[in-house]
């Protein structure tokens, strides 16, 4: 059997978790956005205007890339009976991808943040983890006698930690480092002639 001794492990404990889910909208137009044949632009390339790129009723998709993405606690926190009240924000940037039957456009990088109040159980010298598990966007793209308009929402959906830095002491069996493996010379099979026909090539013992 073998030996076994007690270890001493670093873990996070888990005092409560939450699910939740946030939306930011966005209206844009001509003044305020801009789109360009390449996602990386620069400040030399001239904008294009997606009335005049795509045909008049041509069906045209609004995505969205995301550049970046943070999310995490900030402000005081507001105590209601025992649970705490807590803001948290995402702060990030991400770029308008129009897709047509004629090619792509972009759009310049947009920065955001948005920040709401979330209801968990903090107990002392506990802290707040926000992780995003998944984010897109659903946008309509509207054009009109040469001027367009997109309506456009983010998604987002995070899971909210309470946790805490702790030691635990366990019972585990002790490891022992293994002997190295031996590698096995290898070895090709004899090469002899090929199968031959007896009648033509009869065989001589």
């Amino acid at each position: 059997m073998p030996k076994r001794e007690q270890v001493c492990l670093s873990v996070s404990k888990i005092y409560d978790w939450t699910k939740h889910n946030v939306t930011k909208d966005f209206h844009f137009n001509s003044n305020s956005l801009k789109f360009y044949l390449e996602d990386n632009t620069s400040s030399h390339d001239k904008p294009i205007n997606p009335c005049t790129f795509f045909d008049p009723g041509e069906p045209v998709e609004v995505n969205c890339m995301f550049l970046d993405l943070a999310c995490s606690e900030t402000g005081s926190r507001t105590d209601r009976c025992g649970i705490q009240s807590v803001k948290i924000k995402k702060t990030g940037s991400f770029q308008v991808v129009l897709t047509g039957e004629k090619g792509q456009l972009f759009s310049r990088e947009v920065k955001f943040a948005v920040a709401e109040n979330v209801q968990v159980c903090v107990p002392e010298e506990t802290k707040v983890v926000c992780e995003v598990d998944n984010q897109s966007c659903s946008g309509c793209f509207f054009s009109a006698g040469g001027d367009w308009s997109i309506d456009l929402t983010l998604f987002f959906c995070q899971s909210i930690y309470v946790q805490l830095d702790t030691a635990l002491a366990i019972c585990a069996s002790l490891a022992n480092p293994r002997k190295n493996f031996i590698a096995q010379e290898l070895r090709c099979n004899p090469i002899g002639p090929p199968p031959q026909n007896p009648s033509i090539f009869p065989s001589s013992k």
